[in-house]
C-alpha cells in the first residue's frame, strides 16, 4: 500500500520522515506527487481539519492519505490559539510566539497542551481512521532554542526543563503530540497487510 502524508510543511515532513522511515508500506510526501493545492482549514476541531486535508489529498491523487492538524491550547487564554494556531496571528512563527507571550504577560498560570490529530482516509472505501496525541507543558516567558518551528521555542513539555526548540528531533518525536500521533499511525500501518 502507498500512503501519502499530505502536509506540505517541510519542518513537519522532516519530523514525520524520522518516525515513518522504516514502515513496510511505501510512504510518499506532497512533493513526490506534486500536491501543491492548499485547502481551507475551515473545521472547528483538529479532527475536522485533518479530515479536510486527508480527503482533499486522497481525492487529488487516488492514494490513501494522512492529513494532520495540530495546535497549542493555553489554559489561561481559554484554549487559544487552539485549532487556529497557525492562523491566530498574521506573520511568522516568531511573530505568533511574541504575540502569545504578550497576551500571557502577568499571568501566573502558564499551562498549555499541544494536540495533534491525524485522519487516514481511503478514497476507495471512504474509510476514515483517526490517531491523536497530546503533550501537556508550560509556556516560557521568552523564546528559548533555535530548533523546531511554530510555538516550539516557548513550550516546555511536562517533566523537562528545555523547550521543544532545544531538543533533538528524535527527542521531540518521542514527547510531542505530533510524534505520539504519528507513532500510532506507524503501528497501525505495520499491522496492515501489503
Amino acid at each position: 500500500m502507498t500512503v501519502l502524508i499530505a502536509t506540505k510543511n517541510r519542518n513537519k515532513q522532516r519530523e514525520i520522515k524520522k518516525i515513518l522511515a522504516k514502515n513496510k508500506h511505501k510512504i510518499v510526501y506532497a512533493d513526490d506527487v506534486n500536491l501543491t493545492k492548499d485547502v481551507d482549514e475551515i473545521g472547528d476541531t483538529f479532527a475536522e481539519n485533518a479530515r479536510i486535508k486527508a480527503k482533499a489529498a486522497a481525492d487529488f491523487t487516488g492514494l490513501v492519505a494522512a492529513g494532520d492538524d495540530s495546535g497549542l491550547s493555553v489554559n489561561v487564554l481559554n484554549g487559544e490559539p487552539g485549532v487556529n494556531s497557525r492562523r491566530w496571528q498574521p506573520g511568522s512563527d516568531q511573530d505568533r510566539c511574541q504575540a502569545l507571550l504578550k497576551k500571557m504577560h502577568g499571568h501566573n498560570d502558564r499551562s498549555a497542551v499541544f494536540t495533534t490529530v491525524i485522519c487516514l482516509y481511503n478514497p476507495k472505501s471512504t474509510q476514515e481512521i483517526y490517531f491523536s496525541g497530546e503533550i501537556v507543558g508550560t509556556i516560557t516567558k521568552k523564546p528559548q532554542g533555535n530548533g523546531g518551528f511554530g510555538y516550539d521555542s516557548i513550550f516546555v513539555p511536562e517533566g523537562m526543563k528545555r523547550t521543544f526548540a532545544e531538543l533533538a528531533i528524535s527527542e521531540k518525536n518521542r514527547l510531542s503530540g505530533r510524534g505520539r500521533a504519528f507513532h500510532k499511525l506507524y503501528e497501525y500501518l505495520e499491522s496492515q497487510s501489503l
